[in-house]
Formats: C-alpha cells, sequence, structure tokens
C-alpha cells in the first residue's frame, strides 16, 4: 500500500486548518480595529459635546450629538 497519497492528503489538511485559522483571526482582528476605531469617535464626540464645541454648540446641542452617536453605529464619519 502506497503512503503517498496519504501523506498528501495530510499534508493539504494541514495546510487547508492553518489557512482558515489565520483568515479566522484576521476577521477577529479587523473586528477588533472597527471597534476601536467606533468608541475612539464616540470618545471624541463626547468630549467635544460636554466642552460645547462645535458642533456641539447652540441650543440642538444633544439632536448633533444623537446624530453622531447614530452615524458611529453605522461605521460612518460624525458629522
Amino acid at each position: 500500500h502506497d503512503a503517498g497519497p496519504r501523506i498528501v492528503v495530510g499534508v493539504l489538511g494541514a495546510f487547508s486548518a492553518a489557512t482558515a485559522a489565520l483568515a479566522q483571526e484576521r476577521r477577529a482582528q479587523r473586528a477588533y480595529l472597527d471597534n476601536r476605531t467606533k468608541a475612539e469617535r464616540l470618545r471624541a464626540a463626547a468630549f467635544a459635546y460636554l466642552a460645547e464645541l462645535p458642533p456641539f454648540s447652540g441650543a440642538d446641542r444633544q439632536a448633533k450629538l444623537a446624530q453622531a452617536v447614530a452615524d458611529v453605529a453605522q461605521g460612518k464619519e460624525p458629522e
């Protein structure tokens, strides 16, 4: 019985598993970076709101903060 095909199948299986693990790790890293970006945008908006800096100055500052939070949640840069 020839062991060659079994070795090839084993090597391909190990390569496939390593590739899948790497792809999963990259997806997790991308999700982490996206969430960190959102957190930093929210943090910046919160400090600008507390300091009453533009665009969070004036009577409608709460509405502008709510819109900024909604923008960040959708992955957009707050206006």
